[in-house]
């Protein structure tokens, strides 16, 4: 399995880098994400992220998103719910979401998602 890079550049700004790296089970989402089609762009990280809970049966998932539009909701819920899944199968699951400290409503979104999707995340304000 090969470690997943997509890196944001000035001309997709709604981007966000994407850092997954088979060596250490990791899978890193940082920056904005306001794509229209979020699921287009986040099904290879899914898919990435599957393959390794198959394969290696742990993943940890850190994200760093400042902001992100419904699409992108409701892409991250489903892999939530797909974590959740595995989760309940065995596999070791860690998921850090970093958030702006002064943004509680970003924070709030946050607890919803894991709260709809039954997994817990470790929050981190930055």
């Amino acid at each position: 399995m090969k470690d997943l890079v997509l890196l944001t550049s000035p001309e997709t700004p709604y981007f966000p880098e994407i850092r997954c790296y088979y060596n250490s089970a990791e899978c890193r989402i940082m920056g904005e994400s306001y794509m229209e089609d979020a699921r287009k762009f986040y099904n290879p990280i899914t898919e990435w992220i599957q393959q390794m809970l198959e394969s290696e049966g742990k993943i940890k998932l850190s994200v760093r998103l400042i902001y992100f539009n419904t699409s992108t909701s409701r892409t991250l819920l489903q892999m939530l719910k797909m974590l959740a899944l595995y989760r309940q199968k065995g596999a070791n699951i860690q998921i850090e979401w970093s958030y702006p400290a002064e943004d509680p409503d970003l924070k709030n979104d946050i607890e919803d998602l894991c709260q709809e999707a039954g997994i817990d995340a470790h929050l981190i304000p930055m």
